[in-house]
């Protein structure tokens, strides 16, 4: 399978007004980082599986067990070909500025911002 568009992995990442899109393996892991994402965003990426072997199905976003902080703020999510935001091992940090919408498996009911994330 094709790797994330950013894969971070017991790191600390500041990312502010990017935009992550259109990679065929899922926008962004997280994956035992730290991290503060803003004004950034995330569409338009393929289905990705982190790890590749055996691990979870995501399109947007892939929190996997985080380190303070875990923040979004202003992250727009959207048109993303797997779930738009997933999380596991724990909730992160998001407000009613992390929007999305119209992330789909082809065929599928919209699943935009899992409730995992939410504490």
């Amino acid at each position: 399978g094709s790797a994330p568009g950013i894969e971070a992995k017991s790191s600390t990442v500041h990312m502010r007004d990017c935009a992550v899109t259109t990679n065929f393996g899922g926008g962004i892991v997280l994956d035992d980082a730290a991290f503060t994402i803003e004004d950034t965003t995330v569409s338009g990426n393929f289905a990705g599986r982190y790890p590749r072997e055996g691990g979870t199905f995501f399109g947007g976003i892939l929190v996997q067990n985080p380190r303070s902080p875990k923040r979004l703020r202003n992250v727009q999510i959207q048109n993303n070909k797997e779930v738009g935001l997933k999380c596991v091992g724990a909730a992160i940090d998001l407000d009613g500025t992390v929007t999305a919408s119209g992330n789909r498996v082809e065929n599928q009911p919209e699943i935009n911002i899992d409730s995992t994330c939410r504490p």
